[in-house]
């Protein structure tokens, strides 16, 4: 019967797996309506004073190979949503365009690839966010993400009033830097947190950074590059971790050492 189970689960599509995942916590999906896409959202309940958290998820399978992008890239490993269950604080969990099933006349390729950041994501995304809040629309916000949903974090801030801070875990902040790193294509159909305005009136929420020494795909150096003259910004290398590990079983701690929103 084992085998069984270990083999069905091995067979499960990740959007599979990951509605599994939020039925085995107890917790239940709806969609919200973006600007031109519908977002999967997860609400957690918890500490309800302070900040509303919403946790962004990392860019997932964008390809399938060097050069075929995927038919769905949804994470198979949602370290964001993880997290966001280790979180005591009342929480969201939103989906970025077209992942997690919600395919559409306006999903291609393009959406996590070359434009996973782009103008278009990154307005549905704080569009669904104001949706979500509903009356709570000046609610404060804390945006939480992990590695490309990090850099998605920076970006909305930069599009909604009330985000009192950002907390991201292996955030390739400098897309230039981190493509170049990797070899990969300019994602020339996205933005770039590095490259917004040093003036922009958001430009002082504190935002907090934390990447592993032992991370690959994000080093501490790009942080470190992101951080240097922004005042408002934090970079904390932990020792001994990577991009995955070991987050998960530190994130209460995390969170704990955090200022109170």
């Amino acid at each position: 019967m084992l085998l069984a189970v270990v083999m069905n689960a091995g067979c499960m599509s990740g959007q599979a797996r990951f509605e599994a995942r939020i039925q085995e916590a107890g917790l239940t999906r709806e969609i919200v309506h973006g600007t031109r896409f519908d977002h999967l959202m997860v609400r957690k309940s918890g500490r309800a004073t302070g900040a509303l958290h919403v946790y962004i998820e990392g860019d997932g399978t964008p390809w399938a190979s060097i050069t075929e992008p995927a038919v769905d890239p949804t994470p198979r490993n949602p370290l964001a949503f993880e997290l966001m269950l280790r979180d005591p604080h009342e929480s969201i969990y939103l989906g970025r365009p077209c992942y997690f099933g919600l395919t559409s006349t306006a999903c291609n390729a393009r959406l996590w690839t070359d434009q996973r950041y782009s103008d278009a994501v990154v307005e549905s995304m704080a569009a669904a966010i104001k949706a979500a809040l509903g009356t709570r629309d000046i609610h404060p916000v804390i945006l939480l993400g992990h590695s490309g949903g990090g850099a998605l974090a920076v970006l909305l801030a930069h599009r909604l009033n009330n985000v009192v801070a950002i907390v991201t875990v292996g955030a390739n902040l400098d897309v230039a830097q981190w493509a170049a790193l990797h070899g990969y294509s300019p994602l020339a159909g996205s933005l770039d947190p590095a490259q917004l305005p040093r003036d922009d009136r958001r430009v002082a929420i504190p935002e907090h950074h934390f990447v592993g020494s032992d991370d690959r795909v994000v080093p501490p150096w790009i942080l470190r590059g992101y951080g240097r003259d922004r005042a408002a910004v934090t970079v904390t290398e932990w020792p001994g971790f990577d991009h995955v590990c070991c987050w998960i079983s530190a994130w209460t701690d995390i969170l704990a050492k955090l200022p109170e929103r």
